[in-house]
């Protein structure tokens, strides 16, 4: 069942993309269509192949400015999600050397992350920081997972929920900079006169990946601190900090989306506005019920 859950993750995120580029830029979403079908096959072929997804990873990192809006979310995504399924099938059959000392160290970097994403204005940057910390999530989940014994729970969970909130912020805050033409967060001032459902939505997708109680990440993330407390509790008290420098970041994007003035009122189309509600009903129900979320991971497993 593994295969058809990381496959379903891969699709669940290219039919936002799609939709989104449809309306900006509809070549990118060929590109979008080949970069899915392509790491459909590697991963139905050899989960060795999957790594391959580290260099879109890095290639979101080292050309965002030569890449367009719908590039970056794409390598970004679908990079995280398919290392996702590389680091499940590694941890399945291995642990790592002096886990707690990786994990604590993982924390440190993904605080130092955090950090830089607090004062970092420039939207793509932002969206970068982002997207590495969450993938450094899902890393976290699966070394605790190995020691924990809870591999098919605590394994899948992260990046589960980061699918449906890093999708639904690439896909907000794609339409409220206008595929980037806004290229600065503070340039987002007033999101919440000119399009106040998208803001609301972009909220919902930020406050989640905060770790906010009530959504969906929270859920995950509760969990892992969890069982990373058994472990050892220098683990939770790193893990308590790094979610405090997390709201703080995310706060920042809620904060400027909804202070400021605009007389310009923005309309995003309708395909658009309905699956970012769906995203956010999505986000907002498998947190007030992670029972919900357990049952369909339970299948997986």
């Amino acid at each position: 069942m593994i295969i058809p859950f990381f496959t379903g993750l891969l699709l669940i995120f290219t039919i936002a993309i799609l939709t989104y580029s449809y309306y900006n830029k509809p070549k990118d979403g060929l590109f979008a269509i080949l970069i899915l079908i392509s790491f459909i096959l590697i991963i139905n072929q050899d989960w060795y192949a999957s790594a391959l997804s580290i260099s879109l990873l890095i290639y979101s990192l080292l050309f965002a400015k030569e890449t367009s809006y719908i590039q970056l979310a794409t390598f970004s995504m679908i990079g995280s999600i398919v290392f996702g399924f590389f680091l499940f099938n590694y941890f399945t059959g291995n642990q790592l050397v002096h886990t707690t000392w990786v994990i604590i160290g993982t924390l440190i970097l993904m605080c130092y992350l955090t950090i830089q994403g607090i004062f970092e204005d420039d939207l793509e940057k932002y969206l970068i920081i982002s997207n590495f910390i969450q993938t450094l999530f899902v890393f976290l989940d699966l070394s605790v997972a190995s020691v924990s014994g809870s591999i098919a729970k605590l394994g899948t969970i992260q990046i589960f929920n980061y699918t449906f909130a890093g999708s639904l912020l690439f896909l907000t805050l794609g339409i409220l900079s206008k595929d980037n033409r806004r290229t600065k967060i503070s340039q987002l001032r007033g999101s919440n006169y000119r399009n106040s459902l998208i803001t609301f939505c972009a909220s919902i997708a930020a406050l989640s990946l905060s770790g906010v109680p009530g959504l969906n990440m929270f859920v995950s993330e509760w969990l892992l601190f969890q069982k990373a407390f058994l472990i050892s509790p220098v683990i939770t008290i790193f893990g308590i900090f790094l979610a405090l420098l997390l709201f703080v970041m995310y706060f920042k994007l809620v904060y400027v989306l909804s202070v400021g003035d605009s007389k310009v009122k923005e309309r995003s189309p309708v395909l658009l506005n309905i699956i970012s509600v769906s995203l956010s009903i999505i986000c907002i129900l498998f947190g007030l019920l992670p029972n919900l979320q357990y049952l369909i991971l339970g299948l997986v497993g």
